[in-house]
């Protein structure tokens, strides 16, 4: 019944043609044929290498190594010949670039980008997610020559209470500082990720990491809760430690706090 219910509730909200099913496609071909007449597309790129695996993440991520890393890149490069066969010359209107840590693999990625543009017409934005922990004046100056001009940072959170609880290897001085060297270098945009709804989490902890965001010379703020996915390391982690998630109530109480913090500041809403 509760499923039934649910099922029923995405309908109403999101409407009928749209389905939350997940189809396995292990032992499926590609169907090249219906991507031949493609003109224009978008291109998501998937790393999955992170040098410290958050207990949260649900995403396909493994731990950083060079060896991994040779093989993945020799992998996209095959599939980039392989796609530039079947669509021809597609113009790509977008580049995003997601993980794992994308940045942990910066200078195989300046090669990728320049296999595309001589594969596709890109002329478009070039967006990719990094970590407080990863940025320095190097990485921020590849970044730039690569071309990207949106950048995504995953902050989570100013409590350093927090920060170790989600896995981050940095006290939350070291944000502010790196939000600093990102200023200088001019993207059109920045973002940053922000979560609500931790463990125990209360709303003073909460309008100070909104307050502390605000002030940050960032152009977009991300907020979502601490998801619970079974499939990820935080499900056992929650088990084991006897942690409970904020009751639903709660989450609703936080997302209206920030909605409003928001508002409030003159900030325009662009999702949910």
């Amino acid at each position: 019944m509760k499923q039934l219910i649910k099922s029923k509730v995405r309908q109403f909200l999101i409407g009928k043609k749209q389905s939350f099913t997940f189809t396995s496609t292990k032992n499926k071909a590609i169907d090249f044929d219906a991507l031949k007449n493609i003109e224009e597309t978008n291109l998501y790129i998937h790393i999955p290498f992170c040098k410290s695996l958050c207990p949260y993440c649900p995403y396909n991520r493994v731990l950083f190594e060079e060896k991994r890393l040779e093989r993945y890149f020799l992998a996209l490069h095959k599939e980039i010949d392989l796609y530039s066969k079947v669509i021809g010359v597609a113009k790509i209107s977008s580049i995003y670039i997601g993980g794992g840590t994308p940045t942990n693999a910066i200078d195989e990625l300046k090669d990728v980008i320049d296999h595309i543009k001589e594969k596709f017409e890109f002329s478009g934005d070039l967006a990719i997610e990094t970590t407080v922990s990863d940025i320095n004046k190097d990485t921020l100056r590849k970044l730039k020559d690569m071309g990207v001009n949106l950048l995504s940072v995953g902050v989570q959170s100013f409590n350093d209470k927090y920060l170790e609880l989600l896995g981050r290897n940095y006290q939350s001085e070291v944000i502010e500082n790196a939000l600093k060297d990102i200023e200088t270098f001019n993207f059109n945009t920045v973002n940053i990720d922000l979560m609500f709804a931790l463990p125990n989490q209360n709303e003073r902890e909460l309008i100070n990491d909104l307050k502390k965001a605000h002030k940050l010379p960032v152009d977009q703020i991300t907020t979502y809760p601490l998801f619970t996915f079974p499939y990820s390391t935080v499900g056992n982690y929650l088990n084991i430690n006897k942690i409970e998630m904020p009751k639903f109530f709660i989450r609703k109480k936080h997302y209206k706090l920030i909605h409003n913090f928001f508002k409030n500041k003159n900030y325009e809403m662009v999702s949910v």
